[in-house]
């Protein structure tokens, strides 16, 4: 791992975060009840001033995830659909408004975000233990 790897693992964890932050703060937030709208907008303002590089964030935003994850699978719903040429003469079929598909986006950037965060946390760690190898 070299420096500039790493620099380029923060850059994108970056841009990463600022999509997935524009994603809260249009979609996710509006979505949610007024009562339960301070941790998504707490993890919007971190991503917003790139605090993100520590582990304690990246569990709070998987925590956050099950969340959304919880309230987009409550909004959707199955649906058959009739296929005379099905075997079983038809198929399931998720269901879900365009808000739920907003909220599947802004969950996949959210992700995306969290995955670039821990590729930076373990390229540092691999740096450090890199380091006290040499330096044994």
């Amino acid at each position: 791992m070299t420096n500039n790897l790493l620099i380029g693992l923060v850059a994108a964890a970056i841009a990463e975060a600022e999509i997935a932050a524009q994603g809260l703060r249009d979609t996710v937030i509006p979505a949610w009840p007024p009562a339960r709208r301070t941790f998504p907008q707490d993890i919007a303002r971190r991503l917003e001033r790139a605090e993100i590089f520590e582990g304690a964030f990246a569990d709070d935003l998987g925590t956050f995830l099950g969340s959304l994850a919880a309230k987009i699978k409550s909004e959707m719903y199955i649906g058959w659909e009739a296929d005379e040429n099905h075997n079983r003469g038809g198929y399931e079929v998720l269901y879900a408004d365009e808000e739920t598909h907003a909220l599947i986006r802004c969950a996949n950037d959210l992700q995306s975000a969290r995955e670039a965060i821990t590729a930076v946390l373990y390229g540092v760690r691999a740096m450090r233990v890199a380091d006290e190898l040499l330096d044994a």
